[in-house]
């Protein structure tokens, strides 16, 4: 549930968990591939994958206003946007876990972003002591014919939607 949260965060190049006080413009409406690699310690496993989404103005919104709303137990370190690039860096306290994160999303106009996010868990959460996040992201067009904001699919061509109205 936490990976699939920050992932869905991360994956609009919004970062990790963040509280959107210093808010970054909105990207291009349209359909978005998203490439990400995560490292995932002890033991160096990655997992990297690939996918796209549909997104729209409306759809970010929701995404930004759903990561603002229960945040309890988390606290803001950094919240910060500058020249195209984000920082936020925030401390949270999950089931006796404190999680704490840097990321960094730089933004290549409203059509690409690279996105780096770390994170450290104390006392480890599920045997992950940290991990960090490379998410590469760019704009392919328009969204095709049966894609609808908030349509996610991954590269075995299966489709959830993160966002029903």
């Amino acid at each position: 549930m936490k990976r699939s949260l920050v992932l869905a965060l991360a994956g609009l190049g919004l970062g990790v968990g963040l509280s959107f006080a210093a808010d970054p413009p909105l990207m291009k409406e349209g359909y978005w591939s998203i490439h990400t690699l995560i490292t995932s310690n002890p033991g160096n496993k990655k997992t990297e994958s690939t996918q796209t989404i549909c997104r729209n103005h409306e759809y970010e919104q929701y995404v930004r206003n759903m990561a603002t709303k229960g945040r309890t137990g988390c606290k803001i370190l950094v919240d910060n946007y500058s020249g195209g690039t984000y920082t936020v860096e925030q401390e949270c306290t999950i089931g006796g876990t404190t999680l704490h994160s840097k990321t960094v999303s730089t933004s290549q106009g409203d059509s690409a972003s690279h996105t780096e996010a770390h994170t450290t868990n104390t006392p480890p959460q599920y045997g992950e002591a940290e991990s960090t996040t490379i998410m590469d992201q760019k704009y392919l067009g328009a969204c095709p014919a049966g894609i609808q904001p908030g349509d996610i699919v991954r590269a075995d061509g299966r489709k959830t939607n993160a966002w029903k109205k």
